[in-house]
């Protein structure tokens, strides 16, 4: 008697029973895919997926880059590290993230630490992007925390840093154009 030869599942092939509606998220944060953009790219360097979602959804970044000013950007970068394998996750809020971030008493101690804690007034500042992400729509809170990631994981010179518009998406589209 000749036995089946046994073969393992295939898999790369995406089981289609899988997309029943019951098991789909039934709520998520935003309009846009960004968990689908960062969670095919979960091999690449976090500045390399910040700057592929700078150029697919550069609206979010545009008006992010708008609402938030330098002062606010550089207290982000500063304040702990930002994962951008959370925005995998559909129902994550960075602008809920962000804010209750900045309420922790250990975060105000890493920015104190820092020469910018005391450049700047941390309390006028933690306010300021409190009110302003919450103004924000989901998919700008996001773009928020990629240009936050971006600004902390891409390398760049310390006058890029300190001086250039880092979390702009030009700037970001820019040097992902020249580096990557």
């Amino acid at each position: 008697m000749i036995t089946p030869e046994i073969q393992p599942p295939n898999i790369m092939q995406f089981p289609m029973n899988l997309l029943s509606p019951e098991n789909l998220v039934d709520h998520r944060m935003g309009e846009h895919d960004y968990d689908l953009v960062v969670g095919l790219m979960t091999r690449f360097k976090p500045y390399v997926i910040a700057h592929q979602l700078a150029l697919h959804y550069p609206q979010d970044f545009e008006a992010a880059a708008k609402q938030l000013d330098q002062v606010a950007y550089q207290l982000l970068r500063v304040s702990g590290p930002f994962s951008i394998f959370n925005l995998v996750d559909p129902l994550f809020d960075p602008g809920e993230e962000i804010c209750l971030h900045l309420e922790n008493g250990d975060t105000i101690d890493c920015i104190n630490a820092d020469l910018l804690g005391d450049a700047i007034d941390v309390d006028e500042t933690v306010v300021s992007i409190t009110a302003a992400l919450q103004s924000m729509s989901a998919d700008q809170a996001k773009a928020v925390w990629a240009a936050v990631v971006f600004g902390q994981t891409a390398p760049l010179y310390d006058h890029e840093r300190l001086a250039a518009s880092w979390w702009a998406p030009s700037f970001i589209r820019q040097w992902g154009d020249e580096t990557l």
